[in-house]
């Protein structure tokens, strides 16, 4: 036993030093932020109270311990004079207990020239706290309160400004991540030569789980609550235990409101203490609720499902119940791409660039189904283009099963992608071992088409009911209908127009690439554009006279490719998709005879984009750069993008 473990330190001796190296860089970390607080609480003390009274405010009167809003806008003036503000603290009481409490923040700081400057700090209070912390961290010389309009009978209480030295845990975790992928990247850089799927795989864990930690615990994903109701309720059992504040996530309330979330470390545990005690699923205030999810697309929501169940399972509480079902996610979209890019013969570093990017990995960390979309999707389209390679070996009935079930299963919530299930057809005879087996797998094919046109056409074209999203407006999916049948040239005029308006917004840009739900767009969206551009352009690595990749192996350096027949198809069924992206929310979130096309985002796209990529992508350009510097420049700049987004968006307005 003894023998096995030093063979086992022996092994791994340097990888678990350069963790431990990790820790002390994060640890260091940790202690710069915490500078500027402990110079000034040496100074002036951790924390300072101000008494109501001897405060100077506006259209704000004294009662009590508290000051109270008597006209339409009060203000409250601080005045720090100079002095580093690390917290601004205060407690608040609302008169009308229906609406969201946002106030402005106003404060004179110093630029990096020492003159004063004006900044403005929305502070959005989560609807179940009474108390908000909000981070300013500069040198002030004067802060002003500002209440909302309808701020009439709101009372202001404890108001104080802290500089108090604080480890922050997420902070910590953050910063061990990202030094821990990078020394184990460089430790590692030789063995990863050629194998894109084992680095994706390295940032996928830590960034993706990392990313998914940090998350607030209500809605900030686009129709999270909806994807958290199906997965929480999904029809393992009769019924499934809830309280009232887990029965709030499940609907757009004030309490999950997702522009009202946590602002601070502060925030973010009074969040945490508010669902310990409101959501204790196996206390005295749980209910039971039946578990009614059994139509085909809530097959998607089983991995998350399964988080949550394994968490209720161990009797955790339902803040790690909550994390569980996001994880799972995560690690079901980090599993299923590992795969992808791993079959990949040719396109493997557009793949895993392109899943590493902040928008997928957004989806992945959060309550939603679009991440199992483009996992399985690309699953399939990876098995696709090998077997499409790969002319020389015969495809298996494994191979076969896996290329059909993935690209099916992925397609049944949105079967609009249907297009893209045809192309099992551009596999040509010579790949089957007889006859028969040709036969199988063209039925199955044909089997798989009709099942997702079931799940999609038909029911919008015999459907009795003729009202779709009714958040489009006067939506009337057959006056919709008439209107394209009867102007079937206007309606090309309209999607024609539509489609090149966010053409590279919805390929390249922001929308596709860099949209995180309801938190704000990633700080990288321009460098986004550059690597996947890059990306494309080098894909086809050439080292010593061969390709990475057995298929290209055989053809011949950096000669594997999709042919010019199987690119058209390709282009066509892919266009064929956007086309029906966008007629699907035309007919059904929009009003009729509408030229802006509303309801279209661009993570429909993302499933779409590997395709297109693959397209663009030309063979004719020989990559010779040395593959270790190549991969670190491609990967670098993806995690680079990837920890960013997570510092810039998540962890420095909700974590600190």
């Amino acid at each position: 036993m003894k023998e096995k473990w030093l063979k086992l330190w022996e092994k791994h001796r340097t990888s678990l030093l350069l963790i431990v190296v990790a820790v002390i860089l994060a640890s260091c970390v940790e202690l710069g932020y915490n500078i500027s607080v402990f110079r000034e609480s040496r100074k002036s003390g951790t924390k300072e109270t101000y008494d109501v009274s001897d405060l100077k405010t506006k259209g704000m009167s004294v009662e009590g311990e508290s000051l109270a809003v008597n006209s339409k806008k009060g203000k409250i003036y601080l005045y720090p004079e100079g002095k580093y503000v690390d917290k601004l603290g205060y407690s608040y009481q609302k008169e009308d207990e229906d609406e969201l409490f946002d106030v402005s923040i106003e404060i004179i700081t110093y630029d990096a020239y020492g003159n004063e400057t004006k900044e403005k700090i929305q502070d959005t209070n989560p609807y179940i706290l009474d108390r908000s912390i909000v981070n300013i961290r500069k040198k002030v010389k004067e802060i002003c309160i500002v209440l909302p309009e309808n701020g009439k009978g709101v009372k202001i209480s404890g108001i104080y400004i802290q500089n108090k030295p604080q480890f922050v845990g997420m902070r910590w975790l953050f910063f061990w991540a990202l030094f821990s992928v990078i020394l184990l990247f460089w430790k590692n850089r030789k063995k990863f030569e050629g194998k894109p799927e084992k680095i994706f795989l390295l940032i996928g864990l830590t960034g993706g789980t990392m990313m998914t930690l940090i998350m607030p615990f209500n809605k900030v994903g686009c129709d999270e609550e909806v994807h958290f109701k199906n997965a929480y309720d999904i029809k393992l059992s009769s019924a499934v235990s809830t309280t009232d504040a887990i029965e709030q996530l499940k609907f757009v309330t004030l309490s999950n409101w997702p522009y009202n979330i946590n602002q601070s470390r502060e925030e973010r545990e009074a969040m945490k203490d508010y669902y310990l005690t409101e959501g204790d699923y196996k206390g005295s205030q749980s209910q039971k609720v039946p578990t009614n999810i059994s139509f085909v697309g809530a097959y998607h929501y089983i991995f998350m499902s399964l988080g949550i169940k394994l968490g209720k399972l161990l009797h955790l509480p339902f803040t790690t119940v909550y994390m569980m079902g996001r994880l799972f996610n995560m690690w079901t979209y980090l599993v299923l791409i590992y795969f992808a890019i791993k079959r990949l013969p040719i396109g493997k570093y557009i793949m895993a660039v392109m899943a590493l990017m902040p928008a997928p990995m957004f989806q992945a960390g959060v309550y939603s189904y679009d991440t199992i979309v483009t996992g399985f999707m690309y699953l399939g389209m990876a098995y696709l283009i090998a077997e499409l390679i790969e002319k020389d070996q015969k495809i298996t009935i494994k191979n076969g099963l896996i290329l059909l079930g993935s690209l099916g299963f992925g397609m049944v919530p949105k079967a609009v992608y249907v297009p893209m299930m045809a192309l099992g057809f551009l596999i040509p005879k010579e790949k089957f071992v007889n006859e028969k087996q040709r036969k199988v797998f063209r039925s199955a094919n044909i089997v798989c088409i009709l099942g997702l046109l079931a799940t999609f056409a038909l029911p919008m074209l015999f459907a009795t009911n003729s009202l779709g999203d009714t958040r489009g407006g006067e939506v009337n999916v057959s006056g919709q209908i008439s209107l394209i049948l009867s102007h079937p040239f206007g309606y090309l005029q309209v999607w024609l127009e539509n489609v090149a308006r966010t053409f590279w917004s919805y390929t390249f840009g922001q929308d596709a690439w860099g949209s995180l739900g309801h938190l704000p767009y990633s700080t990288c969206v321009p460098m986004i554009g550059l690597l996947l551009v890059f990306t494309i352009a080098t894909d086809n690595l050439v080292t010593g006279g061969t390709a990475h990749g057995t298929a290209a192996d055989q053809i011949g350096a950096g000669e594997a490719d999709l042919t010019v027949k199987q690119k058209w198809i390709l282009g066509i069924a892919s266009g064929l998709s956007v086309a029906f992206v966008w007629g699907a929310l035309y007919l059904s979130f929009n009003e009729v005879g509408r030229t802006l096309i509303l309801g279209v985002q661009g993570r429909y796209f993302i499933p779409l984009l590997f395709p297109f990529y693959m397209l663009l992508r030309r063979r004719q350009i020989k990559n010779t750069i040395n593959p270790v510097v190549y991969q670190s420049v491609l990967f670098g700049g993806a995690g680079y993008i990837l920890f960013k987004t997570i510092y810039d968006c998540i962890l420095a307005p909700c974590c600190f």
